[in-house]
C-alpha cells in the first residue's frame, strides 16, 4: 500500500544496489513512468507490479534499464514508450488496454510481449513487422476479432511464436502470415473462425494448432510444402473429413483431429506421411510406435465415426476402434494390416472382405452385433493366429468347406454370445489351436470330439451342458486347464 504522491520515493532509496527485481503490490499510484522508475538503483533489472487498481497507465522512458516488466492486475489503459534499447520482455495482464500503442516499436531490443487479459479488438500486425528484435508474440484472452490491414512483403523480422488464443476471430487469412519468415508456431486455438483464405508458406513453421474453432470444411491443397511442420492440431472443430492434401506436410509427426464430426476415416490420406506417428481422432488417439510410418490407429469414443476404408495402399498394422458407432467395415486387398480391435460399435456382420487382409494375425469384434461367424471368411489368412468374436449375440458358427488347416490359428475365442450348440469338428483344421473359449454361452449340446493335439486351455464354463463325455476322446496331453463349472452336468 504504497501511495508516492504523498510518501514520496524515499523507500526506493534504502533498496539494496545489488537488487534485481522489485515486487509492488497495490500501488496507490496512477501511472507508472519516469518519475518512478528514474529512482530505481541500476542494478534494478525486473519490475513486477500486482494487484494495483488505481495504476491507469505505463510509460517507460529512453533512460529505463529495465530488462523486463509484469504489470498484472490493474486498470492500465494507456501505454507509451520512448526509444529504448533495454526493455527485453513486456507482460500486460488483466488490464483495459484497447490496442497496441504505436510507440512499442520504439523498444527496440524487445524479445517478448504478452498481453492477456485486455479489450484489445485489432492486431496491426504491420507494425510487429517492423520489430526487428521480437521473438513471441502472445495476445490472449482478449477481444481479437481482426487484423489491422498491412503490406505482405517479407520483412527481417524474427518472430518465431503467434499465440492468439481466446480471442473473437471469425475469419483468418493467412497470407497475413507471409512477412514473418522465421515463423514457427501458430495458434488460435480458442476462437470462432469458421472460414479461412490464403495458404500458409512459411518455410520454417513447425507447429499449426487451430483448436477449438468453428471450422466446417478445410484443406491443405495448393499450399507450399511445408517440410518443418511437425505437429498440426484442428480438435474441436467442425470437420466432417480428415483435411486433404496432408502431404503437404511430410515430415508430420503428429496430427491432432479430435472432437471433430469425421464420418470416416480413409488410410490413404496418410499415404507418404513416413514420419507421423500420432493421430487423435474424437478422444482417440491414432498411435504409432514406428518411427518409419504410422503403424496403427487407435480410435476411442468415437461417436462421428460410422465406417471405415482400408485401401490397398495403406500402410496402418494396427487399427483399434473402441465405443463408435461403427456399423461398416470395407479392407481391399491389403498387406500391411496385421491386427484389428473393434468394440462397443454397431456392427451386425463380419464384413466377406477380412479375407483381403492378406498378412492379418489378430481379429477382435467384441460388444457389437455379430449373429454369425463364417470360418470361411479367414482361409488362406496364413498369419491367422487370433480370432475372438465376444460379447455378441452369435447363434451360430459356420465350419470350412476346405477342411485343412489354413491358417496358424492359436486362439478362437467365442464367449459372452448365444450359442445353443457347438461342433467341436468346426476346429477340426486348426492343429495349432491351444486357446478354445466358448463360455458364457447358452449351450445345451456338443457335438463331437476335440482333436487338436496343441490345446492347452478349453473354457465351456457357465453354459448350459448336461452331458460331456470325455471318453471317446483322443488323449490331448498338451490340455492344461480345463473350465467346465457352471453348467448342468
Amino acid at each position: 500500500d504504497w501511495n508516492p504522491a504523498v510518501q514520496g520515493f524515499l523507500v526506493l532509496k534504502r533498496i539494496p544496489s545489488t537488487v534485481r527485481v522489485l515486487r509492488v503490490e497495490n500501488l496507490l499510484y496512477s501511472t507508472v513512468d519516469e518519475n518512478l522508475i528514474e529512482q530505481f538503483v541500476p542494478s534494478l533489472k525486473v519490475l513486477v507490479v500486482e494487484g494495483s487498481y488505481d495504476v491507469q497507465s505505463l510509460s517507460i522512458p529512453s533512460t529505463s534499464r529495465l530488462e523486463s516488466v509484469l504489470i498484472r492486475n490493474t486498470l492500465i489503459s494507456k501505454m507509451y514508450f520512448e526509444e529504448n534499447d533495454e526493455l527485453k520482455t513486456l507482460l500486460i495482464v488483466n488490464s483495459h488496454l484497447s490496442e497496441i500503442p504505436p510507440s512499442l516499436k520504439n523498444l527496440t531490443s524487445l524479445n517478448i510481449l504478452t498481453i492477456r487479459g485486455s479489450n484489445i479488438s485489432v492486431v496491426d500486425l504491420s507494425l510487429v513487422s517492423r520489430m526487428k528484435m521480437l521473438i513471441d508474440l502472445v495476445i490472449d484472452e482478449s477481444k481479437i476479432s481482426s487484423f489491422a490491414p498491412h503490406s505482405q512483403a517479407i520483412t527481417q523480422s524474427v518472430l518465431k511464436h503467434i499465440k492468439l488464443r481466446h480471442n473473437l476471430l471469425k475469419s483468418i487469412n493467412f497470407d497475413e502470415l507471409k512477412p514473418f519468415g522465421m515463423l514457427q508456431t501458430f495458434d488460435i486455438t480458442h476462437n470462432s473462425v469458421s472460414t479461412s483464405t490464403g495458404s500458409v508458406s512459411n518455410s520454417l513453421l513447425q507447429r499449426l494448432n487451430w483448436g477449438n474453432n468453428d471450422l466446417a470444411y478445410f484443406f491443405f491443397c495448393g499450399w507450399t510444402e511445408l517440410s518443418n511442420v511437425s505437429y498440426l492440431a484442428v480438435p474441436n472443430n467442425q470437420l466432417l473429413h480428415v483435411p486433404n492434401c496432408l502431404a503437404t506436410f511430410p515430415n508430420i509427426i503428429s496430427l491432432d483431429f479430435s472432437f471433430n464430426r469425421i464420418r470416416s476415416v480413409e488410410m490413404l490420406t496418410f499415404v507418404g506421411l513416413n514420419r507421423l506417428r500420432v493421430v487423435n481422432l474424437e478422444d482417440g488417439t491414432f498411435l504409432s510406435e514406428a518411427s518409419r510410418s504410422l503403424r496403427g490407429i487407435i480410435v476411442d469414443k468415437s461417436s462421428a465415426v460410422k465406417s471405415l476404408f482400408v485401401s490397398k495402399n495403406s500402410t496402418i498394422q494396427i487399427i483399434k476402434i473402441i465405443e463408435s458407432q461403427l456399423n461398416k467395415l470395407h479392407f481391399e486387398r491389403n498387406y500391411a494390416l496385421q491386427q484389428v480391435l473393434i468394440a462397443k460399435c454397431n456392427l451386425k456382420e463380419i464384413p466377406t472382405s477380412v479375407h483381403n487382409l492378406i498378412n492379418l494375425e489378430s481379429f477382435t469384434i467384441a460388444e457389437a452385433f455379430i449373429m454369425t461367424v463364417d470360418l470361411n471368411y479367414f482361409i488362406g489368412l496364413a498369419c491367422l493366429n487370433t480370432l475372438q468374436v465376444e460379447m455378441n449375440s452369435v447363434n451360430s458358427v459356420i465350419g470350412l468347406m476346405l477342411q485343412t488347416n489354413s491358417t496358424d490359428l492359436t486362439t478362437l475365442k467365442l464367449w459372452h454370445n448365444q450359442l445353443t450348440t457347438f461342433q467341436f469338428d468346426l476346429v477340426k483344421p486348426f492343429q495349432k489351436l491351444h486357446t478354445l473359449d466358448i463360455a458364457h454361452n447358452v449351450i445345451r449340446s456338443v457335438v463331437g470330439n476335440l482333436t487338436n493335439q496343441s490345446l492347452r486351455y478349453f473354457a465351456i464354463q457357465h453354459n448350459l451342458v448336461s452331458k460331456l463325455d470325455f471318453c471317446s476322446w483322443n488323449e490331448i496331453a498338451s490340455l492344461e486347464w480345463l473350465s467346465i463349472g457352471h453348467n448342468r452336468l
